[in-house]
């Protein structure tokens, strides 16, 4: 359902899981201590400024950030994130940016 590109690509599935490819290479990756199961993800989001990979949950209506090896940092819920179509983040990851409902949703991490 999405994809994000840093050194890496990180290929989002509608099921929650991700693959990670490198120079064209598969490499092992799972989502590690996460409470709840993905549901009905959206959209994933890095790049080679991030230290963390950002992923919109619309089914739990949450943004969940983890590192680059899978592992959850954290997460971000709301009503509006229900409806969510895509997220960007400052590159000193302390600000996302949300498009809701036609609407850009400034949120502090």
């Amino acid at each position: 359902v999405s994809l994000s590109i840093d050194s890496s690509i990180y290929i989002l599935f509608s099921d929650g899981t991700i693959q990670k490819y490198t120079r064209g290479e598969k490499d092992s990756f799972s989502l590690i201590n996460i409470q709840k199961s993905l549901s009905s993800p959206t959209y994933i989001y890095t790049s080679s400024d991030l230290k963390d990979i950002y992923i919109l949950d619309n089914g739990n209506s949450r943004i969940i950030k983890i590192d680059k090896t899978g592992s959850f940092v954290s997460e971000y819920a709301s009503p509006a994130l229900k409806v969510a179509k895509a997220i960007s983040v400052s590159n000193d990851e302390k600000t996302a940016y949300i498009l809701s409902s036609g609407k850009i949703y400034k949120l502090p991490l």
